[in-house]
């Protein structure tokens, strides 16, 4: 629909955004695990040059998983797309991250254990109803409605439970845990509190 030179503009254009955006993820998770797991709680002397060795190991590990993660779905002839991955990424992010991250900032009551606990609860709703619910109940989903068998579960992917987004409860019990846990554990010290809610000077808050 367009003369070779611009077609092939267009395309380089295209695969530098996917490969910029497949590079960004993989440097950001490896950074996580890097930082976060590895030198937080495995070896908090690391040297810096090991690290940057280590993390590129990562990357291509990561890389793999991100590559069997499409390709193994599609040798099994499962419905799935990128799309859907998508919306299950962002679900458990929205909903394992987002309220812990955002209490920490806005209310002095929230504890590191109510936090913990909103991730992990988020996290694991989001998988219950994303993945186990569809496998073990394949007849709740609505894109299963009148299906059996291995019809009814490859349509259950990035499907909703009941027809209700599995947003919305994995959000109720994520924030919920947040409330409740933090109400019941002591709350944050006050030198805990000063990195984020500094005292003005002179009024004490």
């Amino acid at each position: 629909m367009v003369p070779g030179p611009v077609g092939m503009l267009l395309l380089a254009a295209a695969c530098a955004v996917v490969l910029s955006t497949g590079m960004n993820y993989l440097l950001s998770s490896s950074s996580n695990v890097m930082r976060d797991i590895y030198q937080g709680m495995i070896n908090p002397n690391a040297d810096p040059t090991k690290m940057v060795a280590l993390q590129k190991v990562f990357i291509v590990v990561m890389g793999l998983c991100a590559f069997l993660m499409i390709f193994i779905p599609t040798y099994l002839k499962w419905q799935v797309s990128v799309l859907q991955y998508a919306y299950f990424a962002y679900t458990m992010y929205g909903v394992a991250v987002t309220p812990a991250l955002f209490a920490a900032l806005t209310w002095k009551r929230a504890t590191r254990q109510g936090g913990v606990a909103s991730i992990v609860g988020g996290a694991a709703a989001t998988v219950l109803f994303e993945v186990v619910v569809p496998r073990v109940a394949p007849g709740v989903m609505e894109s299963a409605k009148g299906l059996t068998g291995l019809a009814a579960m490859n349509s259950t992917f990035g499907a909703d439970p009941w027809g209700i987004p599995s947003i919305y409860p994995s959000a109720i019990i994520s924030i919920g845990l947040l409330v409740v846990v933090s109400l019941m554990t002591p709350p944050p010290r006050r030198e805990e509190l000063a990195r984020l809610f500094p005292e003005s000077p002179g009024t004490g808050r």
